[in-house]
């Protein structure tokens, strides 16, 4: 199936939204290494796309479980080609210091992959390609860069 809507979903954001856990996989990567690209990495795994990313998320780890496993039996590698995101833990920092009024927007999540940045938003991690250059937002480790 062609999915001619993913043009509009690019140009829509530059994150992706993961509430509990996500996988996010490279967009290069999937392009180089996925049997039928992109179009057939979204039908796969229903996965929500960015210009650079890709993203499936679970209210539970191990629901990413299987589609982690068969990225790697393709040859995708954790850290350089895909990442796993737990937002919860910064999802209840945020609620908590919501509920007394002391969130400063935008509050930074602590993910620990160089290419990767993330800020919460209304309850949810928004997960992000860094920019090339920039300095990580939580340590200012400037060793980010957009591998494509």
């Amino acid at each position: 199936m062609d999915y001619p809507e993913l043009r509009q979903a690019f140009e829509a954001k530059d994150y992706i939204k993961v509430t509990f856990f996500g996988l996010v996989v490279k967009i290069s990567s999937i392009r180089k290494m996925y049997p039928g690209g992109l179009n057939a990495f979204v039908e796969d795994h229903c996965a929500h796309c960015t210009r650079e990313l890709a993203g499936m998320c679970a209210m539970s780890p191990e629901y990413l479980d299987e589609p982690s496993q068969a990225l790697i039996d393709l040859g995708f590698e954790w850290d350089k080609d895909m990442a796993a995101v737990d937002a919860l833990n910064a999802v209840m920092y945020w609620s908590m210091m919501e509920k007394y009024k002391k969130v400063e927007e935008p509050l930074h999540a602590q993910i620990p992959y160089s290419w990767l940045e993330g800020t919460v938003h209304d309850g949810c991690v928004h997960v992000r390609m860094k920019l090339e250059g920039k300095a990580d937002s939580t340590t200012g480790d400037e060793e980010g860069r957009r591998e494509q």
